[in-house]
């Protein structure tokens, strides 16, 4: 009887607990719908759904309203999963931001079907269109924003490849709109960055980027001002700039201006040598004497490296192809760029390629604040060994780390004196047919205001190798770089911290460590077998040359028995230096391929592993407690 009792009561409170749990289930819906309609928790490992407060800003600053239209085909949504995925994302992001804009913002969802009034207004935007049946059928997935003064701004087609770029994408748009008149950069481009239209020649995809958001106004090389209502200025790769030229760029730095500076040792994608063809004709940029009078100082023959930064490249070493590290080409990641900074502080990867070092000059009374440097790792090498090309090896033959972290981009504030203490210089003849050069500012020899200047080291860093893919898809940081660089000097700051959301950089730090040890235990093998290698042939030449050279055979004019011996022991041993170099660079190989086999097993089998050892211990902790509550109750 008190068995079925305390059964009837068990049965009872499983009853009561249900009924409860319905109430709370309701309730909590009940609340949630009344009072957190526009709360949300966003568990995703890099909060997508979270709205960052660079874009809530931009939404609290409208004055007018702005209208965003998103063209969603559902026939196209339909045919793609994944499409169908990213669509929901971008719905609920729109739904964000006009709930955060006050009233400012309104967005509306459409459905061009196809041959519909609503797909003639797609058209009628440049939305890019795609085929849905042979019919002819076409689908669209874009979003257009407008104001209240006829501007319009478009994403013609809302690709999941620029997912990771998605908030700021929107962001940028809306403004754009909120800001129809694009600031002016005056740029002079010492790399012809800006392209030809005269042979077709596109501009850089980096010039592109800038223009999404500056309207670009050229200066030439022996410009004699700056002209008015610049926000900021460029100057890439200054080899050939007049004295006029430097004179309007120190007065309109020193009145407190932006600019924005791009020197190098080594310009990689200069035109090229005419007497050198693999060599750039104008390989280095000093901006001397203006970079002085900004306190800072870079030594033109001197290339920076760093080999835990460098780049693999395949070369020749001697007979043989090679993979090797070359520390003057260098990947840049978070460890490198300063997290301080508003320009580099949310970027992760970047690229620069012979690169030179900024150093403060001494008695400077400005402050250079670095924003890109390498490691300690870091060497000099002299610009005529990086520019003989020859084998790639020969740079890490050495190589002895120089304890200092080199900076290769800065900036730079503080007052300064003019460059030009005794006037503007006189100005270069005019050309002839040309328009009458601008008078040259006044002198101002102390600033004005604060100087406003950053400083980088390198001109590659602008070039599409380091910045996008054949396909034209970015592949590094270098660009968000540039256009942060400008936001920060023109004061504009309000995207800086989306750009960075683009690209996610995660090293495997262990496997390159690992690999370096790999490289280093067989570095010095390979250098001694090397260095024999060309003792032999030494020797093997001087033989040759004493006997009067070789024949249209290749074999000693005149040799004797003892010589003969000599030469076929030189050959000998080239052929066993040789391949003792090709079993070092094989177990190289080797090592690496099976650190990359135990990665590939561990990636395999050790996540399932650890899942069955952690069912096994649950399933005998369940069996454990099982037991002993069986237990007990037969002792009861």
């Amino acid at each position: 009887m008190g068995n079925w009792i305390k059964t009837a009561d068990r049965a009872t409170l499983g009853v009561v607990g249900a009924v409860l749990a319905i109430v709370l289930f309701l309730a909590t819906n009940m609340i949630a719908s009344l009072g957190l309609g526009n709360a949300r928790l966003d568990l995703t490992e890099n909060h997508i759904y979270t709205v960052s407060q660079s874009t809530r800003d931009v939404l609290a600053a409208l004055e007018e309203p702005v209208t965003l239209r998103f063209y969603r085909s559902s026939a196209l949504v339909e045919e793609a999963p994944s499409l169908r995925v990213y669509s929901d994302r971008i719905r609920q992001l729109l739904r964000s931001y006009e709930q955060l804009a006050g009233g400012k913002l309104k967005v509306e969802q459409l459905d061009p079907i196809p041959f519909s009034a609503l797909e003639d207004e797609a058209i009628g935007y440049s939305l890019a269109a795609f085929n849905l049946s042979v019919a002819g059928e076409q689908g669209y997935f874009g979003l257009v924003g407008t104001n209240t003064v006829d501007g319009v701004e478009t994403i013609p087609a809302l690709t999941p490849a620029r997912e990771n770029y998605l908030e700021y994408d929107l962001t940028r748009l809306i403004a754009r709109l909120a800001q129809p008149v694009a600031p002016k950069v005056g740029i002079i481009d010492g790399l012809s960055l800006m392209g030809d239209p005269v042979t077709q020649r596109r501009p850089a995809a980096v010039i592109s980027r800038i223009a999404k958001d500056y309207e670009l106004v050229p200066l030439y090389p022996d410009a004699t001002a700056v002209p008015e209502g610049l926000s900021a200025l460029i100057v890439v790769h200054p080899y050939n700039l007049t004295p006029s030229a430097l004179y309007a760029i120190d007065q309109y730095a020193i009145r407190g201006g932006g600019v924005l500076v791009f020197l190098d040792v080594i310009a990689e994608h200069d035109v090229r040598s005419q007497t050198t063809p693999t060599n750039p004709a104008n390989p280095s940029s000093t901006l001397e004497p203006v970079l002085a009078a900004w306190g800072l100082t870079m030594d033109p023959r001197s290339v920076v490296g760093d080999l835990s930064m460098a780049i693999k490249i395949r070369g020749r070493a001697g007979s043989q192809m090679v993979l090797a590290d070359y520390p003057p080409w260098m990947i840049v990641d978070r460890d490198n760029l300063n997290p301080d900074d508003v320009v580099t502080g949310q970027l992760s990867i970047m690229r620069i390629a012979t690169a030179g070092a900024l150093e403060p000059r001494a008695g400077a009374t400005t402050t250079a604040t670095p924003l890109i440097e390498t490691t300690p790792a870091s060497k000099l090498f002299d610009q005529a060994e990086v520019l003989r090309r020859d084998d790639p090896t020969v740079l890490t033959a050495d190589y002895v780390p120089s304890g200092v972290s080199r900076m290769l981009a800065a900036r730079v504030t503080g007052e300064v004196d003019t460059a030009f203490p005794d006037g503007a210089p006189p100005p270069p003849p005019p050309a002839e047919n040309a328009d009458a050069p601008l008078p040259p500012p006044p002198l101002v020899s102390h600033s004005q205001k604060p100087l406003n200047v950053i400083v980088v080291a390198d001109t590659d860093i602008l070039s599409d190798d380091l910045n996008v893919n054949p396909a034209g898809q970015q592949t590094t940081q270098n660009a968000d770089f540039v256009v942060n660089a400008l936001d920060s000097l023109t004061g504009g700051g309000q995207l800086i911290a989306l750009r960075g959301q683009g690209i996610s950089f995660r090293p495997f730090t262990t496997v390159d460590a690992i690999e370096a040890a790999a490289n280093e235990k067989y570095r010095a093998t390979e250098a001694r077998l090397q260095a024999e290698l060309k003792d032999t042939q030494d020797k093997l030449a001087a033989l040759l040359v004493q006997n009067g050279g070789v024949d249209a055979a290749g074999q000693p004019l005149e040799v004797s028995a003892d010589q003969q011996q000599a030469i076929a022991e030189f050959n000998q041993r080239l052929v066993e230096v040789r391949q003792q170099l090709r079993d070092v660079r094989g177990a190289l190989r080797a090592e690496i391929d099976a650190l990359g086999d135990r990665l590939r097993l561990i990636n395999i089998f050790a996540v399932p592993a650890l899942i069955v050892l952690v069912g096994i211990a649950v399933f005998g902790w369940r069996r454990f407690r099982l037991a002993r509550y069986l237990r007990r109750r037969a002792a009861a």
